[in-house]
């Protein structure tokens, strides 16, 4: 499982929570027509993605045996150009039974 791609973790509370912390990262940013990513896109991932905690978290529901078996999801937006450098961190909770 992994979690992504919000720019605060979970645990410190949503980046939602706060929009002046973001309007201070990302200055350059007009949200109004270049929203910032902030959650997994329920409409743009693979079969074997299943999405919980409000699009924060991603796990694997393949069968995980050959590359075949590959998934993958997208945020709900692309990173603006304006924005530079975007940061944000994934966390793999489990590798799975055969990793």
């Amino acid at each position: 499982m992994a979690t992504g791609p919000a720019s605060q973790s979970e645990a410190t509370g949503s980046s939602e929570d706060n929009p002046d912390r973001l309007k201070q990262l990302y200055p350059a940013v007009d949200e109004q027509t270049t929203p910032l990513p902030r959650t997994w896109s329920p409409k743009d991932k693979y079969t074997y993605i299943g999405l919980s905690q409000n699009n924060l978290r991603v796990h694997y529901k393949g069968v995980g045996k050959s590359h075949k078996d590959a998934a993958s999801v997208r945020a709900t937006y692309p990173i603006p150009a304006a924005c530079g450098i975007y940061y944000f961190e994934v966390k793999i909770i489990s590798k799975g039974r055969d990793g």
